[in-house]
């Protein structure tokens, strides 16, 4: 891989960036790298850019991303089901039916 490899797409953090979190005994710290990077805080909040730090440091990487569910996946059923309760209850308020 390039130096220019982007490992992180959400934050644009390249793979010279991470080397550059890689401390004088050859380990990177997760967390640290977070920390002055922001990898793993973007959208996908390290779905993708974790298990790529993984791989391309695989015994050389300690801690984790730990994860923030700020936001998360929601399927489309969810959001139909939530629209139409919704609806259902702008249209009881409208004809004077408190719920």
């Amino acid at each position: 891989m390039t130096a220019e490899f982007i490992v992180c797409r959400c934050e644009d953090v390249t793979l010279e960036a991470v080397e550059d979190c890689v401390d004088e005994t050859g380990t990177l710290d997760l967390a640290e790298a977070k920390r002055r990077l922001r990898i793993g805080m973007g959208v996908c909040q390290g779905r993708i850019c974790g298990p790529l730090l993984d791989r391309c440091f695989e015994s050389h990487a300690y801690g984790y991303l730990d994860r923030s569910p700020v936001l998360r996946p929601v399927s489309l059923s969810d959001i139909a089901a939530h629209a139409s309760d919704g609806a259902s209850r702008v249209a009881g308020e409208r004809n004077g039916d408190a719920q």
